[in-house]
């Protein structure tokens, strides 16, 4: 199991879920120079990996390991209320963690870790001066690897 195929599977999952909010992958952390690129997007979900933990061998060929996921959840001022719009998106998102594994079988990922949910209001005086609000919730999840012992 890679990365994509489960930052995909989360995708394809929260998309009807969350509708009509764009949920859409994105490649990890942005700048605030970024940000304003995406302004044409929101309100929007953007799912990201943030890091792997804990990736350790559970048999020859089998690794475990833990992904840290993020749902940055963006609003903007064309949407409605910002501030609102990112707030009601990241509940949203929270609300669908429970007993999630995306359509994805529990030999390759595991529920998500409940303890490790959280969400952060990003709001700062540069993204307010974008007209746009920003919550991150972030959650981390077991998954498996197989791996080729081969050279």
């Amino acid at each position: 199991m890679n990365l994509t195929t489960i930052q995909n599977a989360i995708v394809a999952t929260l998309t009807p879920l969350l509708a009509p909010l764009r949920v859409q992958a994105h490649g990890g952390p942005f700048t605030e120079r970024e940000l304003a690129l995406l302004l044409g997007q929101a309100p929007c979900v953007l799912i990201a990996p943030q890091n792997l933990r804990r990736f350790v061998p559970e048999e020859p060929q089998r690794w475990r390991g833990e992904i840290q996921w993020a749902a940055v959840c963006i609003g903007a001022d064309s949407g409605g209320n910002r501030a609102e719009q990112a707030a009601d998106a990241a509940l949203a998102v929270m609300d669908q963690l429970i007993l999630q594994t995306w359509g994805l079988p529990d030999d390759h990922v595991r529920w998500v870790n409940l303890d490790s949910v959280a969400a952060d209001n990003l709001y700062s005086g540069h993204v307010n001066t974008l007209r746009v609000a920003l919550w991150v919730v972030t959650w981390t999840q077991p998954f498996f690897r197989t791996v080729s012992l081969e050279p």
